[in-house]
């Protein structure tokens, strides 16, 4: 994924997550391991006058450093740099309790969590460190079920006076809350009187903690459930499963039936992957005419929402859902009937052949008696489409293909760009986008930490540029406009380089998560937005907003648009 790059400590800053009071949190990764973490930043200014309190989040930063229990978030670093003051910690997968508090069905599950809090605050606790801000939003159910608690070290930023009797009075609360409606228990009942009497019921933690388990001796600690997330994943997985069986049917048949292609062998780092756990957003995808991969039995077909009564928002990883169309039909078509052309068409009609499939990004040239096809699909019917085209229109000539591979959660942007991307493929000199240096062979991979450049050269009219980088993981990166380049103004024939470290502007190097990943290009006759966009922000919302910006352009000069897909790699 391409990311600006600021380093805190051996850290690299990458994308912004969201603001927190003084706090600015990014995601960054450790170069040393690839390990994906939290950044959190505080400008050493907002600490004019308050020595006591910076000195308390240096103190307690490190003590939570040193802390080690599986219900604690670990943190694994704090220091100062730039002046700022950072804290890294690990990058949660999972969702935070307050997203999901309210539909916490079941009981045993609620006092799984309870438990779990409790021992992560006494184990603070015997380190002589306050959390401070024990709330529903610093717990979090993980992917893997368990439970983990946030924000250890950081009292200083948001109670700086607070202190361990804080903490049980928060936590009381906590429980107060998880078991208050269940009061026609008698131990419940019970609990609530002694959690509103006026002595606050508990004088310590291990006392709450010993009434939290008499409200459920029989329960094994351990994993949560998921609420309401696990039933309607499983009926999905079962339906996915079914589907996955058909497809894999049809395609089985449709092999057996086909004429083969000699290709060109697949890229060596796809036999670098365990097939035990195959990755579709890291491995490399097989070329055009090799089999089909059966499809992941542990997702849902990717058009398959959840049928929770509403989506779990806080999940830091979204995927990247195509955008509500404003009529209800969807951006991505069905599965395209393979273009009708002459029995041996010349490479001209082949091309012209290939631009009417959605999500294709295909030349192809002739050479001698053999067909040399070149650029990406994006999508598993635009590369079946393809695949049948080529096959028809062989006749007799040896087919070379070096096409990248594409997932299908990245057609969603090119769909919205196709009269952008026809309308630029008709110019004399169209507008293009190529990687700096260019590499010697085509689909070769960028690896971590490589600098992302880019050259583009614009159509013989000026025109507004948009650069949009939509990476594997659902999110989308605006290199053009950005923070340090608000300038998106190209001349007729005019030329722009991004990403190269030249003064303040914006510059940035490949990270994880890898796999294939996709730049869109849009020029268009004036601005597509009159605010600025986040720097990065989840694709699924701003397919939605671009759709509408490209609605409300003007029909002259025609939106032009180019695509290129790379694949990174570690």
């Amino acid at each position: 994924m391409a990311i600006p790059t600021r380093r805190l400590g051996k850290y690299e800053q990458l994308d912004w997550i969201a603001q927190d009071g003084d706090s600015a949190l990014h995601r960054g990764i450790d170069p040393a391991n690839g390990r994906a973490v939290l950044l959190r930043s505080v400008p050493l200014s907002a600490f004019v006058g308050q020595d006591e309190r910076l000195a308390r989040l240096r103190r307690d930063a490190g003590v939570a450093v040193r802390l080690i229990h599986p219900a604690i978030i670990p943190v694994y670093a704090s220091g100062e740099t730039d002046s700022v003051v950072f804290i890294a910690s690990e990058l949660v997968n999972g969702t935070s309790l307050d997203t999901l508090i309210d539909r916490l069905t079941d009981w045993t599950d609620r006092l799984t969590i309870l438990r779990s809090v409790l021992d992560a605050l006494s184990v603070a606790h015997r380190s002589e460190l306050a959390h401070g801000a024990i709330s529903p939003a610093s717990v979090w159910l993980r992917a893997d079920g368990t439970v983990g608690v946030s924000g250890f070290g950081m009292a200083a930023l948001h109670r700086p006076s607070a202190t361990q009797a804080d903490d049980l009075r928060a936590a009381a609360a906590l429980v107060k809350r998880l078991i208050a409606d269940r009061g026609e228990r008698p131990a419940v009942a019970a609990m609530l009187a002694r959690l509103n009497a006026a002595s606050g019921g508990f004088s310590n933690l291990a006392a709450l903690r010993e009434a939290v388990d008499s409200l459920d001796a029989n329960r094994p600690r351990g994993a949560v459930r998921r609420p309401l997330v696990w039933r309607p994943l499983a009926v999905l997985l079962v339906i996915g499963l079914a589907v996955a069986a058909g497809f894999a049917w049809q395609r089985k048949i449709a092999k057996i039936r086909a004429v083969p292609i000699v290709t060109a062998p697949a890229p060596s780092h796809a036999l670098s992957q365990s097939p035990e756990t195959p990755k579709p957003e890291t491995l490399a995808p097989p070329l055009l005419d090799a089999p089909s991969p059966p499809a992941p039995a542990e997702e849902p077909p990717p058009d398959l929402a959840p049928v929770s009564p509403e989506p779990i928002a806080s999940l830091p990883v979204q995927s990247m859902a195509e955008p509500p169309a404003a009529s209800g039909e969807a951006l991505n078509p069905p599965a395209p009937a393979p273009p009708t052309v002459a029995s041996r068409p010349s490479a001209t009609e082949i091309r012209a052949a290939l631009r009417s499939i959605p999500c294709a990004l295909v030349s192809v040239t002739e050479e001698e008696e053999r067909l040399v096809t070149s650029g990406a699909v994006v999508g598993e019917a635009a590369r079946n489409a393809v695949q049948a085209l080529l096959e028809r229109v062989a006749e007799g000539r040896e087919i070379r293909t070096n096409v990248a591979y594409a997932p299908d959660n990245l057609c969603a942007p090119l769909t919205l760009v196709v009269e952008a991307l026809a309308a630029n493929a008709d110019q004399a000199a169209p507008m293009t986008i190529n990687l700096v240096p260019r590499p010697l062979l085509p689909n070769t991979p960028l690896h971590g930490g490589d600098p992302l450049i880019l050259d583009i050269a614009g159509p013989p009219h000026p025109i507004m540029l948009q650069v949009d980088y939509y990476t594997s993981d659902g999110a989308v990166v605006h290199l053009a406009p950005n923070p340090a380049d608000g300038d998106v103004r190209l001349e007729a024939a005019g030329e722009r380089r991004l990403g190269e470290r030249v003064g303040s502007s914006r510059f940035w190097s490949v990270g994880p998560p890898f796999g294939a990943e996709l730049i869109v290009a849009l020029a268009t006759s004036k601005p597509l937005f009159a605010a600025p966009r986040p720097e990065s922000e989840p694709a699924s919302a701003y397919l939605t907003a671009l759709k509408q910006a490209m609605a409300a352009q003007s029909s002259t000069p025609t939106a032009l648009a180019t695509a290129l897909v790379i694949t990174t790699q570690p």
